[in-house]
């Protein structure tokens, strides 16, 4: 599930540059990391990821995604959990999103 894993965090981090070269991906959260470090951004960008994940990566079950403010590093800590189809071993992505000023 290499690809599968490094295509997730591609997404997760497309989503935070918004690259412009590949504007199909682009699940929106860089303009929350603007935003104050809170639980409702958080739940955003959480809302955000799950929506581009399930857009844009049909090849994976999503099983959990949590995005926890980290307010000592000013970052949101991002924890996506999910299975490659006909794959038993679930896989764990952690990031780490930093807030832009």
């Amino acid at each position: 599930g290499g690809s599968s894993q490094r295509s997730v965090r591609n997404i997760v981090q497309m989503a935070q540059y918004e690259k412009p070269f590949n504007p199909d991906i682009n699940c929106g959260i860089r303009h929350m990391l603007f935003e104050p470090l809170s639980p409702i951004t958080a739940f955003n960008i959480r809302q955000n990821i799950i929506n581009a994940l399930r857009q844009f990566e049909p090849r994976i079950d999503l099983m959990e995604v949590q995005v926890i403010a980290d307010y000592d590093r000013d970052s949101f800590d991002v924890a996506i959990y999910f299975r490659v189809k006909n794959i038993q071993d679930p896989i764990t992505i952690n990031l780490s999103l930093e807030r832009l000023r």
